[in-house]
């Protein structure tokens, strides 16, 4: 018995997110200046940030954290630049750009 075409392709898909691998560098050190795209997605892709409505995004309570917050980051750090982002119900995406860290600029290590 054949399944119909249209399970098949979910199941497709399906695999192909499970053989999904990251496409970050091994050996570069991401706390290095440059610029970077991320995009952080909610515990179990839940849609907690809003949602699409006649083709605009209407920011939930937590959506509307989640901007202030992505501004503030470019405030309250000297060494952060932030460029465009988007916020969608289940992710933010977003472009960083990380400037040298200058002498003053007291980082955390681990003992």
């Amino acid at each position: 018995m054949h399944q119909p075409a249209e399970i098949r392709i979910r199941q497709s898909m399906r695999q192909v997110k499970l053989q999904r691998k990251s496409i970050r560098f091994k050996e570069y050190d991401y706390k290095s200046a440059g610029e970077y795209f991320v995009a952080i997605c909610t515990y179990k892709k839940e849609c907690t940030f809003g949602e699409v409505a006649y083709e605009e995004m209407k920011l939930s309570q937590t959506g509307e954290i989640v901007k202030e917050e992505w501004i503030r980051t470019g405030i309250i750090r000297s060494n952060v630049k932030l460029d465009s982002f988007v916020i969608m119900p289940n992710h933010i995406h977003g472009i960083i750009i990380l400037n040298e860290i200058n002498d003053n600029y007291s980082r955390v290590t681990s003992s």
